[in-house]
């Protein structure tokens, strides 16, 4: 970093380069690609209840590595993910986690200044604070620690049918997609993997464009007409195209829980029962770009106004499934937008990570 500031040269910063907007972790041949694959870092504390993660790892390799210590990580549901950019935008996991989101008790960041940073809790809350939903406005991420506790709908021992799932039995199911068993939690995320778009074995399904909207759940009455606006979209799909619809669920006392373990993040989320909608656009063909986009801008504007008109809208835009156009950082609200500002200029005063990286949630793009 020190030597592309002399030389006033642009970047991009690479954790495993899983996403696919074009020019946030690449760039062209005037600039160089900071790539961070190498900070593989795999280290289990020996009560076995922290693990610390090189940046640069994808999930899988992190889960096959944890199983043989007899525990297991909470992280990506899609296993391909890197470690990276997926903690740096705020989380979502096939398990809720007890806090906001993934709680991140030790980061280890690199400032374009002559000294590396270990940025702790204790010792600088303000910084610790904006990297989570920050989005690499102030640093670069090497490495984390990340701590979390469990809560999924699960049974713990033996029982030949679990009375907490009759619910469920009642609905008629059209194929099995995994089967009951005793198994991990890695296991799990592997037989699911690509279910959320993602070829198969994890591979790249071509390219990829997505949104994300945010709701309260007073009622099933939006979740239900966002799903019919849905399958509206996608009747204007090519074949090949692939429209994925994930209302993605989080309660208030998670919202509690990471508030008072924390202090909270700059995510500025209610507290309150909500969905984040997760809907996108898998396509082979870069130029069927423009039918994907305009599927899913049909699909945001239509759903924006109902939410707005039944008086559930929420601002927040989860930045793992935003676009190139999405205005994540002030999404979080005033307050928290100002923070985040303040917090890069305390770290990054010559705006740096502004002017020369490439592209991004970025200040530059919404201050």
């Amino acid at each position: 970093m020190r030597v592309l500031t002399a030389t006033n040269t642009k970047f991009a910063v690479r954790s495993a380069g899983n996403l696919d907007i074009p020019g946030w972790n690449a760039v062209g041949s005037d600039g160089v690609i900071v790539a961070l694959e190498k900070l593989d870092k795999k280290v289990l504390s020996a009560d076995k209840k922290y693990a610390t993660i090189g940046t640069g790892q994808q999930w899988r390799s992190v889960y096959k590595w944890i199983e043989d210590f007899d525990v297991q990580i909470i992280g990506n549901r899609e296993p391909q993910v890197g470690v990276g950019g997926f903690l740096l935008g705020g989380i979502i996991t096939e398990f809720e986690v007890m806090t906001s989101n993934i709680v991140d008790i030790n980061y280890e960041v690199s400032l374009y200044a002559p000294n590396s940073t270990r940025a702790i809790l204790k010792a600088y809350v303000d910084f610790l604070h904006e990297v989570e939903g920050g989005t690499g406005d102030a640093s670069i991420q090497l490495e984390m620690t990340p701590d979390h506790t469990l809560v999924f709908y699960g049974h713990v021992g033996h029982v030949s049918s679990a009375p907490e799932f009759a619910p469920f039995r009642s609905i008629p199911v059209m194929t099995p997609f995994i089967p009951p068993t005793n198994g991990t939690v890695a296991q799990l995320l592997f037989a699911a993997e690509g279910s959320s778009g993602q070829g198969p074995n994890g591979a790249s399904p071509g390219s990829y464009y997505g949104t994300s909207v945010a709701q309260k759940v007073p009622d099933a009455n939006l979740t239900l007409e966002a799903y019919n606006e849905y399958l509206a979209a996608a009747s204007i799909l090519e074949p090949g195209m692939r429209l994925v619809f994930s209302p993605q669920g989080f309660t208030s006392g998670l919202v509690r829980s990471g508030r008072a373990r924390n202090g909270g993040n700059v995510m500025g989320l209610f507290e309150g029962p909500q969905f984040w909608h997760d809907v996108y656009v898998t396509f082979p063909d870069v130029n069927q770009y423009a039918l994907a986009q305009k599927a899913v801008d049909q699909w945001t504007t239509a759903v924006t106004k109902k939410a707005k008109n039944e008086g559930v809208l929420l601002p927040y835009i989860y930045a793992n499934n935003a676009n190139a156009h999405s205005k994540v950082l002030s999404s979080y609200g005033k307050k928290n937008f100002d923070f985040i500002k303040k917090t890069a200029k305390k770290y990054d005063p010559n705006g740096i990570m502004q002017t020369l990286q490439n592209d991004g949630f970025l200040i530059r793009k919404e201050a």
